[in-house]
């Protein structure tokens, strides 16, 4: 269906918004939001029947709703004070009020489906590893994380990302009910089984609301044909969901990363240390990426993880991290695949890191635009809004990280901080506790992860409970007292629980090594408002140029 309103057109079949004759580039829920309005614009469309339609019905705060409102009508051209488009009725919701022309209009009286369709979508479950082997694990990790990217890449499907997924890994899942937890009509899920130089990757997909299978295949090849069979089962679901796949997506699809595969091998190894985000683990990440990239020197995958690794060491400390390291890494990727949403993010990353911020957002909404589920880039850029005291849209974007990544620790800590600093208290409370699950969760499959442990006693802090926010800030720095970021977060719960000093003197040790970006984070940190007055922390703040 194609409506024309303004200078603008609709078109759903190819999800594309088109002003004044210019594609524009909007995020899957803005083009969703906008889609509803339009199809409902003979009444006045409540907050509530918003959230249950394009959130399916899932919690998000009324600021991510204001937010898409406001994107929607930037993208429309709908920025005057007359809202000749979208209109606010207050105290009632929204109304779509400009004069439409739908393109097709005859559908309708031709028995074509109703106004409302949302788009297709579907959910890949981690896939099974049964290879009897615990070490095997990364491999299909990585079959379920390519393939969640390839459909991702499709603008005809929603595909909930790698994360929000990945905390279903293992368990018994009623698939009917997944599907309403995700807002999903349908779910992939299959195994992988590799032996020697042999696969066999078994796949079905599975109707949500039926509980039916749609197709189920079983595909025994050598294991260099790995690729071929992640195209192919993608190619499946696109025919089986009758989905549009443009040139362009068949394209990116079509693309093989690398054609070796122990460099591919070396690359998933590298994402999984990368993810369990350990002062142990971003070494081996490292090296991981490094023996991936000797392999194949054009692998511009292996290359941006590189490049996130050396971002994420140079925050913390490590003396042999220069800016030259990070930025080379970043710009290979680049160079290697212009159209790789990790590319981007990986070199938002690093200009973020060095504190250039204006090219770093474009590098972000670059990635954004080829992705806008990626949960990286997300997170990324959150974290450069906020260390910039941009709090409103930093507080946008850890909503989206959060929703990306369930199980991510830092981002609903900060997201509640970024609520406190807002000014809106409530949210922030239920972010803390929301974070201290995750946080306790984390710490029992990780108990020497000595960040998190700092992170939760910054919670627990927050939230008034001083004697368990003294436990856990022991703790912390008793996992492991050299690491940067323990001890800046450590200094955050004291600053909250009113020890100053204890606060000031691990600032002390920590301000000297500080580099790049949390050198001006310091400065907007507000977990530290209690100490800015002092003396002490004013020559702290000269060190930063604060």
């Amino acid at each position: 269906m194609i409506y024309r309103f303004a200078d603008c057109e609709l078109d759903t079949g190819r999800y594309e918004l088109r002003c004044q004759g210019v594609l524009k580039a909007v995020e899957p829920r803005v083009f969703d939001l906008l889609q509803y309005l339009l199809e409902n614009r003979d009444r006045t469309i409540t907050k509530d029947e918003l959230y249950k339609a394009i959130w399916q019905g899932r919690f998000v705060s009324e600021s991510a709703l204001s937010s898409r409102i406001k994107a929607a009508r930037q993208a429309v051209n709908d920025t005057g004070e007359d809202q000749g488009i979208i209109r606010t009725v207050h105290g009632r919701g929204f109304r779509f009020v400009a004069e439409v022309e739908p393109a097709d209009g005859d559908r309708q009286e031709r028995g074509q489906p109703p106004r409302g369709e949302t788009k297709v979508s579907v959910a890949v479950l981690p896939f099974a590893n049964m290879s009897g082997d615990p070490e095997q694990e990364y491999f299909s990790d990585g079959i379920t994380e390519d393939l969640t990217t390839d459909l991702s890449r499709i603008s005809g499907l929603f595909v909930p990302a790698r994360n929000s997924t990945f905390r279903y890994k293992g368990a018994a899942v009623d698939v009917q009910q997944l599907c309403k937890d995700l807002g999903v009509r349908h779910v992939l899920e299959g195994s992988v089984r590799k032996a020697g130089g042999r696969v066999r990757i078994t796949a079905q997909l599975i109707d949500g609301e039926t509980g039916g299978h749609l197709w189920a295949d079983r595909y025994d090849r050598d294991l260099t044909d790995v690729f071929i069979v992640q195209d192919e089962i993608t190619h499946r679901i696109v025919e089986s969901l009758r989905v549009t796949l443009l040139p362009s997506e068949r394209k990116a699809i079509e693309k093989v990363p690398t054609e070796n595969l122990e460099a591919y091998q070396y690359y998933l190894r590298g994402r999984q240390f990368f993810h369990q985000q350990t002062k142990n683990s971003m070494e081996i990440a490292k090296r991981m990426f490094e023996r991936a990239i000797a392999l194949d020197p054009n692998y511009a995958r292996a290359y941006a993880g590189l490049a996130d690794c050396e971002s994420e060491r140079y925050m913390g400390s490590y003396a042999d991290v220069t800016p030259e390291s990070i930025l080379a890494a970043s710009a290979r990727a680049l160079e290697l695949d212009a159209d790789l949403a990790e590319a981007h993010a990986s070199r938002g990353l690093a200009l973020s890191t060095l504190e250039r911020h204006e090219e770093a957002e474009r590098e972000f909404k670059a990635a954004m635009r080829l992705d806008p589920n990626l949960f990286e880039v997300l997170k990324f850029y959150a974290r450069a809004c906020q260390s910039q005291g941009r709090f409103a849209e930093a507080a946008e974007y850890f909503e989206r990280a959060c929703a990306a990544s369930p199980d991510d620790i830092r981002c609903p800590v900060l997201l509640a901080q970024n609520y406190r600093d807002l000014g809106r208290r409530h949210e922030a409370e239920v972010a803390l506790r929301r974070s201290l699950e995750k946080i306790e969760r984390e710490l029992q499959r990780n108990p020497e992860r000595s960040n998190a442990a700092a992170l939760g006693a910054v919670v627990l802090a927050t939230l008034g409970e001083t004697a368990r926010a003294r436990d856990w800030a022991s703790m912390a720095l008793s996992l492991d007292p050299d690491d940067l970021l323990t001890q800046y977060n450590t200094a955050c719960a004291y600053a909250l629980m009113g020890q100053a000093e204890a606060a000031i003197d691990l600032l002390e040790r920590a301000i000297p090594r500080i580099r790049g970006r949390l050198q001006t984070r310091i400065r907007y940190d507000s977990d530290f408002n209690s100490l800015r007055s002092l003396p002490r922390f004013q020559a702290l703040l000269k060190i930063v140029g604060g």
